[in-house]
């Protein structure tokens, strides 16, 4: 572990991380980490990677480890990554490509994860990078409620969303609306109740209505048999229906029935992804 000079270079004490992190450290200290593959100098109180050139590496992690300070890791496979030795303002990254990571005493497992801890005012904390994977997986919901109304055969019956409370009508823009966002719908839960005659129990095509693109797109199918005091809620996934932030829209049904429901009221949302 002794420094080599010649005149043609320099060799800096060779260490592992372990042993590295068993020094009695001081401030100018410079070795080669043969865990890290990495040179490491100890600077303002802490460990951290010394890089050079243009050049830029990710440090792999396939096992339980330390980190440095201002170093970035890839993780292929599940560990318990340590906190270095604290130095205000520092810390690591750490990208999930596969496994678990354990942080904190916490486990990130998405894959393409991305996540910073940094030890700011006494204590470590992580953040976490935000990913297209992560958003596809929330959505916002848009709710609807109609009047009561008695529908025919065959027949398109138009409603909007926000809750205007309008009885359903024949005519694509007597209810539209607008997200005000683009978005894609990927589902929804339309309710039928307080129907005065329940009707039969015949599928009922459930339809976007894009009047600007001039578009109906069916969300679904459900049903309409409810009684007077019983609700028939039908939830619906896997559509995907782009609408553009200033597309006029509205909500269609059309079914044909051996009894006809009478009296049947339509509340419900839409599960739409920004």
């Amino acid at each position: 572990m002794a420094l080599i000079v010649n005149e043609k270079y320099i060799t800096v004490p060779t260490v592992t991380t372990a042993e590295r992190l068993a020094l009695t450290a001081t401030n100018a200290m410079l070795v080669y980490d043969t865990t890290l593959n990495a040179f490491y100098k100890y600077e303002n109180g802490a460990w951290s990677a010394f890089g050079g050139g243009s050049s830029y590496s990710r440090t792999v992690i396939n096992g339980n480890t330390t980190a440095a300070n201002d170093t970035d890791y890839t993780l292929v496979s599940s560990s318990t990554i340590t906190d270095p030795s604290p130095s205000e303002g520092k810390g690591y990254s750490v990208l999930v490509r596969n496994g678990t990571a354990t942080i904190g005493g916490t486990g990130y497992s998405t894959s393409g994860q991305l996540l910073w801890r940094v030890y700011h005012s006494g204590a470590w904390a992580t953040y976490q990078l935000v990913t297209q994977t992560q958003l596809d997986n929330k959505f916002i919901t848009v709710p609807f409620i109609s009047n009561a109304f008695n529908p025919l055969d065959g027949t398109n019956y138009f409603f909007g969303g926000l809750t205007n409370l309008l009885t359903p009508s024949t005519t694509n823009t007597d209810q539209d609306f607008t997200l005000g966002f683009a978005g894609t719908i990927i589902g929804g839960v339309i309710q039928v109740h307080g129907n005065s005659v329940v009707g039969s129990n015949e599928d009922v095509t459930w339809s976007l209505r894009n009047n600007t693109a001039d578009t109906t797109t069916t969300i679904g199918v459900f049903k309409t048999n409810a009684t007077s005091t019983t609700t028939v809620s039908t939830a619906i996934t896997g559509t995907s229906i782009a609408v553009a932030a200033t597309d006029s829209i509205c909500l269609q049904i059309n079914g044909t029935w051996a009894t006809n429901p009478q009296g049947l009221r339509l509340t419900g949302y839409l599960m739409v992804r920004i």
